[in-house]
Order: C-alpha cells, then sequence, then structure tokens
C-alpha cells in the first residue's frame, strides 16, 4: 500500500501469520473438509446457494435455480460469532473469520498472553463446530467468493492482500469493504440468499451502525451489537499490532551514508531549493526520507503506552495505558478536512485522489516564505538554515494579486498546503508525545490513505524533533481497527443480552412470505 523498499525485515512471533499468505487447509466442523480461503475460491459459484440472475436494474438480484430452502441448511445455525462490520460515512469495513489449519508448525497459544476480549472471542468460537454451522459456513465462504456479488455491487472490494492467520483464534481473518451508500443492495442480497437465517447477532461499530440498525434488525432479523467507536478502534489496533508480522512500519533514510549529516537539517526544511553554498540542504528530504521499515510484532503488554494520532476531518489525539485505559488528551481542527476544504479553493479540484496527485508534482518553494527570503543567507545565530520555511504560503504577500495564478501553479499550491497541515500535525503530536511522556506515536486515519507524501514527512519530522528518541508508526491494516474491534469486543455482550422475540440458538429467525425474510 506504501510506496519505499522494506528494509530490516521484521522477526515474526511464532505462529504469526505474514499478510497475503494462505494458510493450508484442514479439516472443518463435523468432520467435514474445510473449504480453500475465499481468495482460491473467487469467481465460483455457490454448490448450496443459488445463483443469482443479475440484471442492469437496481432491484435485488432473484435466484433462477434453489437446491435447498432455507431451513435445510441454517437450521440450529449460529456464524454471528465470525463477523465484525463498521459502518462509516462513506465505506463499510467487513471482518470475516475462517477457521484454518496454522501455516505451519506453531507453538500452542498461551492464554496468560492474550487480553479478555480475545479470550472470550475465542471462546465464542467454539460454537461453530456443529455440523449445522459446518454448514452454514461453508455456504457463506462461497458466497463471499461467487461472481454475483461483484456484478451485483461493483462497490464491494476484497482486500485478500490484508488477511492474515491469527494462532490465538485458529484461523484466517478476511477484509472485505463497500461503499456505505450501498448498504440498501446489501441488505437486498443478504436477503436473498437468506444468509440471515444463520446469523442472530452481528457486533457493529461506526456512525453507520446507528444509522442502519433499523434496516439491520427488521429486515435480516439480526440483533445489532452495537460496541463504542473509541473502544473497537484501540483494542482493534491492539490485536494486530501483537498478532501481525511487519502490521507496523515507519520510514527511513534511503541509505545510510548521509543519515546522521541530513539528521542536523530542520523538518521544516523544503524540498530542495537550498543557496549555493549549502550543499546538504539543497537535498530533498522528503524524497529520499523513503524507505519503508516494518517492525516486527511486539508482545501485547508492550505496547504500552502510546499515543494514538487519528487524523480524520479534524486531528484527535489519544493516550493509551493499558487495556479499557485511554484517554483523550489533545486534538487539532486542523486536519484532513483543512486540507481538503482549502485545496478544493485554490486548486480547483474535487476529488482527495486528484489533490494527492496533483501534489506529488508541486513545488512548495514557490508559495512558502523560506528564512534565506527574509536573511538572504543561513541565520547562523539561531541555527536555521535559508530553506527553512519562515512562513507557509508568505511569498504570497509580496506577489501582486494578479501574478498569483501566472507565478504559481495549482500543483505548488496543493504541495505547499500539504506541507503546511503536515507540519502542523507533526509538531502538534510531538508535543503531546513529550509531555504525556511517550516514545510511540501510531499514526491513523484516512488522511494518510495513499497519501505518502505526508507519511515520509511525519516519519522525518518526529525523528528531527526527537533526536531519534521517538517514532512515527503506520499500520498496513488501516481503516479495519474499527470492524476487528467490534467482531472481537462484541463477544462479551453477545450472552449479555436477550435474544430477539422468539428466537433461540436453536432455531433460526421466523420467515414469512411478506416477512423480513422473504427473498
Amino acid at each position: 500500500r506504501q510506496g519505499g523498499e522494506m528494509t530490516d525485515a521484521p522477526v515474526p512471533l511464532a505462529g504469526a501469520q505474514p499478510r497475503g499468505e494462505a494458510a493450508p487447509v484442514a479439516g472443518g466442523g463435523g468432520g467435514a473438509a474445510s473449504p480453500p480461503p475465499p481468495a482460491a475460491r473467487r469467481g465460483r459459484t455457490s454448490p448450496l446457494l443459488p445463483t443469482l440472475a443479475v440484471s442492469e436494474s437496481d432491484g435485488p438480484p432473484v435466484r433462477t435455480r434453489g437446491r435447498l430452502s432455507s431451513n435445510d441448511w441454517t437450521r440450529g445455525a449460529d456464524i454471528g460469532a465470525i463477523f465484525g462490520l463498521d459502518v462509516g460515512g462513506s465505506l463499510a469495513k467487513l471482518v470475516f473469520f475462517e477457521r484454518t489449519a496454522p501455516p505451519g508448525i506453531v507453538r500452542p497459544p498461551s492464554a496468560s498472553s492474550l487480553a479478555k476480549p480475545t479470550m472470550e472471542r475465542a471462546r465464542s468460537l467454539e460454537v461453530l463446530n456443529t455440523p449445522a454451522c459446518s454448514k452454514a459456513l461453508r455456504s457463506f465462504y462461497d458466497f463471499m467468493a461467487s461472481e454475483e456479488i461483484t456484478k451485483y455491487l461493483g462497490s464491494v472490494v476484497h482486500e485478500d492482500h490484508l488477511a492474515f492467520y491469527s494462532q490465538d483464534l485458529g484461523g484466517m481473518i478476511h477484509f472485505v469493504h463497500f461503499a456505505t451508500s450501498d448498504m440498501d443492495r446489501v441488505l437486498q442480497l443478504i436477503r436473498s440468499h437468506k444468509l440471515a437465517h444463520a446469523v442472530l447477532r452481528l457486533g457493529c461499530t461506526g456512525g453507520g451502525s446507528f444509522k442502519y440498525q433499523k434496516e439491520i434488525e427488521e429486515q435480516l432479523g439480526v440483533q445489532v451489537v452495537a460496541v463504542d467507536e473509541m473502544e473497537t478502534l484501540v483494542r482493534g489496533i491492539e490485536f494486530v499490532v501483537s498478532t501481525v508480522a511487519g502490521e507496523c512500519y515507519t520510514y527511513k533514510l534511503e541509505g545510510d551514508e548521509d543519515a546522521e549529516e541530513d539528521k542536523e537539517r530542520d523538518p521544516l526544511v523544503e524540498d530542495g531549493q537550498g543557496a549555493e553554498d549549502e550543499p546538504t540542504s539543497a537535498k530533498k528530504v522528503s524524497e529520499r526520507w523513503t524507505a519503508k521499515v516494518q517492525r516486527p510484532a511486539v508482545a501485547l503488554q508492550d505496547i504500552f503506552p502510546y499515543l494514538l494520532v487519528s487524523i480524520g476531518s479534524g486531528v484527535s489525539i489519544v493516550r493509551v495505558d493499558g487495556f479499557n485505559s485511554y484517554q483523550r488528551v489533545s486534538g487539532s481542527s486542523i486536519g484532513g478536512g483543512t486540507f481538503f476544504g482549502l485545496a478544493r479553493l485554490i486548486t480547483g479540484c474535487s476529488s482527495y485522489d486528484e489533490l494527492l496527485k496533483l501534489a506529488q508534482c508541486g513545488d512548495a518553494t514557490k508559495c512558502d516564505m523560506l528564512v534565506g527570503d527574509i536573511y538572504g543567507r543561513t541565520y547562523s545565530k539561531i541555527g536555521l538554515a535559508s530553506d527553512v520555511v519562515a512562513s507557509s504560503f508568505g511569498r504570497l504577500m509580496s506577489m501582486p494579486t494578479e501574478d498569483i495564478e501566472q507565478l504559481t501553479k495549482p500543483e505548488d499550491r496543493a504541495r505547499a498546503l500539504l506541507m503546511m497541515i503536515t507540519n502542523n500535525i507533526g509538531q502538534v503530536a510531538y508535543l503531546n508525545a513529550v509531555q504525556h511522556n511517550t516514545s510511540r506515536i501510531y499514526f491513523i486515519g484516512n488522511f494518510l490513505r495513499r497519501n505518502k507524501i505526508s507519511c515520509h514527512r511525519l516519519s522525518y519530522a518526529i525523528d528531527y524533533w526527537s533526536s531519534s528518541q521517538m517514532e512515527a508508526r503506520f499500520l498496513e491494516h488501516e481503516g479495519y481497527f474499527g470492524a476487528l474491534g467490534a467482531w472481537i469486543l462484541s463477544a462479551s455482550q453477545e450472552e449479555d443480552l436477550p435474544l430477539p422475540l422468539g428466537q433461540s440458538r436453536a432455531t433460526p429467525p421466523p420467515s414469512s412470505p411478506n416477512g423480513p425474510h422473504a427473498p
């Protein structure tokens, strides 16, 4: 997902499964062989579910062939323990679990090393060992791998490269997302296959989980187990950081020979544009601080404390001290929304991806005022090189209004704005890390998706300001922590909640031609 060479190969924990490597298949519940993972089955038609006649209309798919009625393959089955859903404003993220054999010889999991929520989820997965659940699971996995889904829902993305094996839970965890605007069509698709008959409860988080709770419960007969959004985020991050080898990564200087030389530079130094008598400063830091270095998984107890910097429309900063021990300590209204809004104003672009592509080609020094613009040279008394930014967009102050469009390009303005926002976020994060005495800073949020410019700059800035005592870290499963946390944490709530009226774990929810389960 991020560019750059990978160095310092991670040292996997025993049993940690590298992303994207499918685990060998072993026997499943009831003595039957488990199906191959969804990635290997992609494009097949389910042998247990009816095929779909997909038309160009907006209506739900129509079954053209059926081999089993819903009661034949869902009676007595409850596979809700394998799902976690995070419904955001633009994307809905789904994680689901698949029991498989471990990828090689691994040590048995140690219960003492597991957080309580993970242990509870592990115990809840024991319900999947019944013959009824095994049949329902095979139907679901084939359903997820069928061509009908992508034909009917163009926004569905199976992120097979993110799938990983969890030793503690004994299976693969898979990741899918789709546009939240397609939620109604997703519900129609599930109803047409009667999959909801095999699910009693569903762990959900995100603002959309409240928005669509009524529809999910009334149309599918599935009880929504709502989990606090911040709790799911924190728990999801802790789970992958302690489970997945290479989950965390940062960026370092390309090559070691110039590392010490460039560490003397201020992170506010512009990309190039140095004075002729300052050859070191003339090097383009953001183009050289690009070596992607992945970090090994760490023991769960060694994660704390850490600072979580979530960059969405604004910035929220949370200090996490331990299990169920976290607090929001700071934040900023200057975040991704600020960049997107102002960038649209000064460039005319309408999409975030377009802005990032534009910024990659820009030169921020066309807009920014540098120390050299003020003093004509390096301000040696206080250690400022001539190419340090003195004022973001300050160069435009003295530029005639009618010349701004000619002397600066949209890509220059986009780059200058992106660097200004990123530098500000990095400074705020660093100061909070100092105040709260933590060296680990995890940056997450939609602002960083496909935004390598900001990831490179944050990595360099945190390293410089902290004299290499702190590190900016990023995560491969960005965007899925809420869904993972909802899946894990909902286990502790499932047994405490009453079942929907008229349902039990031994029987499917009621169905009638006019009811919520009608095809």
